[in-house]
């Protein structure tokens, strides 16, 4: 017999029992958590992992459950958690962090180089979901900025993630899919289809630099997040 899933209220249970009906059998799942139109930072609030965030919205939005990617359509809205969100890379078991602190091109960096034990504020992020393209988009709760990749800079910067669109509705460079790995989860750029990696090979400012630069054919651990 195949097992199922149902997610009752407790008004739902009374009714079942009112009836004479048997839940004998079935997994009873809490209710789905709630959502808002704009991302938040509610404080005090535990922070999810990035596979929370994704499995929140997932439960909200089950008919957005491929990864293929998908022309990317900005004029559609965003639902988005108002669940504050970390990201760790699975190679140095680092947060990555929106540095809001450097200047110039390199302004809002996403580098996988914070390793406290309690991430702050430039370490939190709200997930995105486009209920239509089924794509996300990655908001920093430090700045209220979206993450973009930027296909525009050159040299090791190319395609460097930074928290710094601020625009209504996320384009086609801060779009992204996310698919399940062996450790985590891989973040994939709708814009170029490459994978972001995050770079160890680098050093100074630019180590851990998350960009989405890799073009293999399965993600390698510098690309899985958790």
């Amino acid at each position: 017999m195949r097992n199922i899933a149902l997610r009752l209220s407790t008004t739902t249970g009374a009714a079942f029992a009112a009836l004479g009906l048997s839940v004998a059998g079935l997994a009873v799942l809490p209710p789905a958590p709630a959502f808002a139109d704009t991302a938040t930072h509610t404080t005090g609030t535990p922070v999810y992992s990035l596979g929370q965030a994704i499995a929140e919205l997932r439960s909200q939005h089950p008919q957005r459950l491929s990864h293929d990617l998908q022309p990317a359509d900005s004029t559609n809205g965003f639902v988005c958690s108002t669940r504050d969100t970390t990201i760790r890379s699975v190679e140095n078991g680092d947060y990555v962090t929106a540095e809001i602190g450097f200047s110039g091109t390199q302004y809002g960096i996403l580098t996988a180089s914070d390793s406290s034990s309690s991430p702050g504020v430039w370490e939190h992020y709200n997930l995105c979901l486009n209920t239509t393209t089924n794509t996300y988009a990655i908001r920093s709760v430090a700045n209220g900025d979206y993450v973009t990749a930027q296909l525009g800079f050159s040299g090791t910067e190319y395609a460097a993630l930074t928290a710094t669109d601020s625009a209504a509705n996320p384009g086609l460079w801060e779009q992204f899919t996310f698919a399940p790995t062996g450790n985590g989860y891989s973040i994939r750029s709708v814009a170029n289809g490459n994978y972001v990696t995050a770079q160890m090979g680098f050093s100074g400012v630019e180590y851990g630099m998350l960009t989405a630069t890799d073009t293999a054919a399965e993600p390698g651990d510098w690309e899985q997040f958790q």
